[in-house]
C-alpha cells in the first residue's frame, strides 16, 4: 500500500508520498525527490514566506513516514479536534471566524481524548447541546507560524448529530462572528471562502 501524508502549509497542500505515487500536475505544481533533510527546511521556510509560492508540492520519498516524522520534529506539534455537525433537518453547521467559514474545533486539553475534545469544542464555540458522534473522519494536518515557531497541528474530525440546536450562539472570545445551519447549496457556496483543509473534511462527507 502506498503511503501519503498531506500537510497544508500556507493553505497549500504538501504531499509526502511514495516515489511510485501517480501525480496529477496542476499549474504551479512542484515535485522534488527527498535526498536531504535540508529539503524539509527549504519547504517550511519558503512556503511560509510567500502567499502564492506554489499550488501543490510533492515530496517523493522511499519512506514517506520517516520523512513526515522529520518534518514533525522541526515543528511544535499540537493536537486538536472538531466536528462536522448536522441537525435533524439535514442542515450543516458552519462558523465564520477571521474572515472565513470554518468548522468548530480546538486544542485537546491534558488527558482529553480527541472525541471528548471535539464534543467540548463544538459545545463551547456554538452553544449547542445533545451532541453525539456518528463516525470519525480523516484527520487533517496544517502548519502556521506562532511566536517565530512553526506549529504543526493535527486535527481529528468527527461527524456529529445535534438533537437540540435551540441555544445556538457564537463564542465571541474565540473570534467567531457568525454561525449558521446551512443546506447543501449554502455549504457549497461557503466552501468558496474557507481553508482547503476544511474543504477536504466537508467533501469527504458530502461527496
Amino acid at each position: 500500500m502506498q503511503q501519503m501524508y498531506k500537510v497544508f502549509i500556507n493553505n497549500h497542500p504538501i504531499f509526502i508520498c511514495d516515489v511510485a505515487t501517480p501525480i496529477v500536475e496542476l499549474h504551479g505544481t512542484i515535485i522534488l525527490r527527498f535526498d536531504s533533510e535540508l529539503i524539509i527546511d527549504f519547504i517550511l521556510e519558503q512556503a511560509h514566506s510567500y502567499d502564492k509560492y506554489f499550488t501543490q508540492f510533492f515530496l517523493l520519498a522511499d519512506n514517506p513516514q520517516e520523512v513526515f516524522e522529520k518534518l514533525q520534529v522541526r515543528c511544535k506539534f499540537i493536537l486538536a479536534a472538531g466536528g462536522l455537525v448536522k441537525n435533524t433537518e439535514d442542515q450543516w453547521l458552519l462558523i465564520f471566524r477571521l474572515g472565513k467559514w470554518d468548522l468548530p474545533k480546538g486544542k485537546l486539553e491534558n488527558g482529553e481524548t480527541p472525541e471528548a475534545a471535539a464534543l467540548r469544542e463544538v459545545e463551547e464555540e456554538c452553544g449547542i447541546k445533545k451532541l453525539s458522534i456518528i463516525k470519525s473522519l480523516t484527520p487533517t494536518y496544517h502548519t502556521y507560524r506562532h511566536n517565530q515557531k512553526i506549529v504543526l497541528k493535527k486535527t481529528f474530525w468527527y461527524e456529529m448529530i445535534c438533537l437540540d440546536p435551540s441555544n445556538l450562539h457564537a463564542q465571541a472570545e474565540e473570534g467567531i462572528t457568525d454561525l449558521r445551519w446551512m443546506d447543501l447549496p449554502a455549504v457549497q457556496t461557503a466552501l468558496q471562502n474557507t481553508y482547503f483543509s476544511i474543504v477536504d473534511v466537508v467533501k469527504e462527507r458530502l461527496n
